[in-house]
């Protein structure tokens, strides 16, 4: 966790995504002056492609076509403007004068709802053309050399959200996992042959895990981290399902990104950092309320292991007056500062968060206690979410694999919300893990798998397909469960835990040391579907599951989230970030543990008090 990357992406105060065509060193210069003063020390740029790469096609009389750059002969074999290469090599100097890093994002050809496209290649599919690919491998072989030997550059990536931009080029036909693997490798291998020095990221927007008829699967997550080094998520609420429906600022909404991050990560065997981020502006929450966002987004994302965090974007940009921002009203107030000479309240957050971050020593990945595998086809990132959140909630760590890849070892397991037919081929291990003495919790939402009635120790009298709302009782807590089909079960070897009007909704069968849980309903969905899911009581059935799972400190309540790093046998540096609205939470220190060095918090006998969200 050493290296955490902090800053923004990056496109000049003055210009927008002009700024290559308008280029002015001096508001560049004043531009990392203020930010670099406030702490930020990471940006991702964006050489825009047909700036960069001004190609078009010249037809003479007897209708040969001539390539050209701009309206004179090539100069080059990749068609590179000079002056544009200047320029950018100008930019690195005046990122180094302010010990910043770079990160550079090659094929910038989509942008904030735009499409920027050379005119050569204009009627091409960037992703699948020949034509297109052959000149964006050309790009990046001679763009990188340029600037390959500049230490301020820290990573490469093939450009920016690459994978939706296909998406808008005309004709449009969806990509097929072959062909998005196959544009990955050219672009990939082009880089790596250019520059085998540096890392590669992946720059990509909401990807896909496991089913090829999944929307999106084409760009796995998996395969994906095949061909790059840094997985990264774009973690915008409101274009992520599930995530737009409450503010901000409460709990779910704030792990959003940190759970994404951990599922392209664990899923892909890949570190993972938030490339970009942001409220999406002021009508969706303020400028005096972002810090708060800000800081409980970025250290729960810290917590769970991203190694960045960088901002959407490091300016506003409502004083521009061509596309996009003068017909897109969201892509106008997204900046840390609203001008360089005038930050906001989030970008003075960002500073002091810089300096909690840096004031931690490095640390070891968190401990996983829950290992979630992930079966349903159609809705991996709804189960996914709801898992994390819930876990978070009850105190514990997940980390993510899906139904065909080895086993993640963890002290339990979960496998949530069933609703297609898996067959589960970690399930030989997963039975001696169980067998060793680990839980294993199943829900269920209508699917089917092999080994049920030997795993779970129920048999199936029938199936009702009937969406309802299950109202149970477990430790004296009231919790509502929603589900789109239950099962009809008698008990075999099983122990029911819950049962309501006749229905067995959760059982317990022993194998072994271990025990496998069966929820009769759809947990993690009721949990993801649910408005405020934050003010439930459904992480209560994970407390009660994994309720083994001893931990040094347990609070006393359920918005907290409590990452474990273990130094060595006797020191144990645990990293909190408060979405609670209160400030002072009781706790309860298990035997044998004591709290030393805390920092941002006040800690009694009985309370912990809260002076910033993220105490340590």
């Amino acid at each position: 966790m050493g290296n955490f990357a902090i800053g923004c992406n990056y496109w000049a105060s003055n210009a927008g995504t002009y700024m290559w065509r308008n280029f002015d060193a001096k508001v560049i210069d004043k531009d990392f002056a203020l930010l670099s003063s406030y702490g930020v020390d990471t940006i991702r740029v964006f050489p825009l492609w047909p700036d960069f790469q001004p190609v078009k096609t010249m037809y003479v009389s007897n209708k040969v076509f001539r390539e050209r750059t701009g309206d004179s002969p090539l100069e080059t074999y990749a068609g590179l403007d000079k002056n544009q290469l200047k320029n950018f090599a100008t930019m690195l100097d005046l990122a180094e004068k302010y010990g910043l890093k770079v990160i550079v994002s090659l094929i910038t050809g989509w942008m904030s709802g735009r499409l920027f496209v050379p005119e050569l290649l204009i009627n091409e599919n960037p992703l699948t053309s020949p034509k297109a690919i052959v000149w964006e491998t050309r790009f990046i072989s001679e763009f990188i050399p340029h600037f390959k030997d500049r230490k301020c550059i820290v990573a490469w990536e093939p450009g920016n959200e690459c994978n939706v931009l296909g998406n808008f080029s005309t004709p449009y036909t969806a990509l097929t996992p072959e062909q998005a693997e196959l544009w990955l490798s050219s672009i990939t291998n082009a880089i790596r042959a250019a520059d085998n020095t540096r890392p590669v990221y992946a720059g990509m927007h909401s990807l896909g895990l496991g089913y090829k008829y999944e929307v999106g699967a084409g760009w796995d997550l998996r395969m994906v981290g095949n061909y790059t080094d840094m997985q990264t998520t774009h973690p915008y609420p409101l274009f992520t399902p599930y995530c737009g429906q409450e503010s901000l600022t409460t709990m779910r909404a704030g792990l959003h990104a940190a759970a994404e991050s951990v599922l392209y990560a664990t899923s892909s065997n890949r570190p993972c950092m938030v490339e970009e981020i942001g409220t999406l502006g002021p009508m969706v929450l303020s400028d005096d309320f972002s810090p708060e966002y800000f800081e409980k987004s970025l250290f729960s994302s810290y917590q769970y292991g991203a190694t960045g965090y960088l901002w959407w974007c490091g300016f506003d940009q409502d004083h521009l007056k061509f596309s996009p921002y003068d017909d897109s009203g969201l892509e106008c107030n997204l900046g840390l500062a609203y001008d360089n000479e005038h930050a906001k309240p989030v970008l003075e957050k960002l500073k002091e968060m810089k300096e909690v971050v840096s004031s931690i020593h490095e640390l070891p990945p968190c401990e996983i206690d829950i290992s979630v595998i992930l079966t349903d086809r159609g809705s991996v990132w709804k189960n996914a979410y709801g898992a994390f959140c819930m876990a978070t909630q009850a105190g514990y760590s997940v980390a993510f694999s899906y139904l065909n890849t080895p086993l993640k070892k963890a002290k339990n397991y979960l496998i949530p919300c069933i609703s297609a037919d898996v067959n589960l081929r970690c399930l030989p291990e997963l039975v001696q893990e169980v067998k060793n003495g680990a839980n294993l919790l199943i829900s269920y939402d209508g699917g089917h798998f092999g080994s049920f009635e030997k795993l779970t120790g129920v048999k199936v009298k029938g199936r009702e397909g009937v969406c309802t709302k299950k109202t149970i009782t477990l430790n004296g807590e009231e919790i509502v469960l929603a589900d789109s089909a239950t099962l009809l079960l008698a008990l075999d070897k099983a122990d029911p835990i819950v049962e309501r009007d006749g229905s067995i909704l959760i059982s317990r069968n022993k194998l072994g040391k271990g025990y496998v849980y069966f929820v009769n309903a759809a947990l993690e969905n009721s949990y993801t579907q649910l408005f405020n899911a934050h003010n439930s009581n459904l992480s209560e059935i994970y407390r009660y599951v994994f309720g083994g799972i001893k931990k040094s400190i347990v609070f006393d309540s359920n918005k907290i989230s409590v990452t474990y790093h273990k130094i060595d046998e006797k020191t144990t540096t645990i990293l909190i970030t408060n979405f609670d609205d209160r400030k002072e939470i009781g706790y309860t220190l298990t035997d044998g543990y004591s709290l030393t060095d805390n920092r941002y918090c006040e800690i009694t006998k009985e309370t912990v008090k809260f002076s910033v969200h993220t105490p340590i």
